[in-house]
């Protein structure tokens, strides 16, 4: 004969439910969690452990944390209290309300420790919420080079809001290649071209390193939409580098030589504006 349960959706829920109540009355929490703002989180060891393999190995495996665990010391968590609160929560089927910057924790929090629908449901929250500082800040975080979707959100929104984002300082962390993306948009939302050079040559500058990678990434700017005098500035830059400044010179040349004949409607039709908003 084999038992079979007429409801065990219900049945689980109500287990879970049970679980929820035991932690919120901190009644048989055998573990604690302590956020780096010194805020204890009292949690029972299998619910976590069965929410992820991760969490399981932090936990139960013969590591530094199990040992602790065992002499009645707290986990620490590299988290804010808000962040550490809102993941237990979660993990106990709750759906808390999430400050923006312990969101971008929460979601660190998920992809250390193997939550991919938590991750996903921060991602669609910050998503969501997104703006300039927000979208420079999560360009930041190695943990969404996994999420394809909240990477290229954040590079458009700055895209978006371009010449606000050089003001800041996190524009300045950007990588090589994600400025690259950034400036390859013919989303650019500029005023002039000459925003996109002041704004490379200022993340350059940040550092020795950039100013190597600034040679090659002078490819991604539209020479024929900077003015003349710009492109006669430019040009004494590039001959001032020497070997490593000759297909920037040729490049700017050409665009000089453009300019010259841009009485020429032929001539003036053949270049089209690498960015949508300075095409008129």
């Amino acid at each position: 004969m084999r038992l079979r349960h007429g409801e065990l959706a219900c049945h689980q829920r109500g287990l879970m439910q049970q679980l929820r109540d035991f932690w919120k009355e901190g009644h048989l929490c055998d573990v604690v969690l302590k956020s780096i703002d010194g805020k204890e989180h009292p949690v029972h060891r299998n619910v976590l452990s069965a929410a992820s393999a991760a969490l399981k190995a932090l936990l139960c495996a013969p590591f530094r944390e199990a040992e602790q665990i065992r002499q009645g010391k707290p986990v620490e968590m590299a988290a804010s209290g808000g962040a550490v609160s809102a993941f237990v929560d979660y993990i106990y089927g709750g759906e808390p309300d999430v400050a923006t910057m312990d969101a971008v924790e929460l979601l660190r929090l998920a992809g250390a420790y193997g939550l991919p629908c938590l991750a996903q449901a921060v991602e669609a929250d910050l998503q969501a919420s997104l703006d300039s500082q927000l979208a420079l800040q999560l360009l930041q975080e190695t943990v969404i080079w996994g999420m394809p979707d909240l990477r290229l959100a954040c590079e458009e929104q700055v895209a978006k809001d371009f010449q606000q984002c050089t003001l800041r300082e996190e524009f300045l962390k950007l990588t090589g290649r994600q400025l690259q993306r950034i400036l390859q948009r013919e989303d650019l939302n500029v005023s002039r071209e000459e925003v996109v050079v002041q704004a490379l040559f200022k993340w350059a500058k940040s550092s020795r390193d950039k100013q190597k990678e600034m040679i090659y990434m002078l490819s991604n700017i539209d020479f024929p939409s900077l003015s003349s005098s710009n492109l006669h500035v430019l040009c004494h830059a590039a001959q001032s580098l020497g070997p490593s400044g000759a297909d920037w010179e040729c490049e700017v040349k050409e665009a000089l030589s453009l300019h010259r004949k841009r009485p020429s409607s032929e001539v003036s039709r053949a270049h089209r504006p690498k960015r949508q908003c300075l095409s008129h």
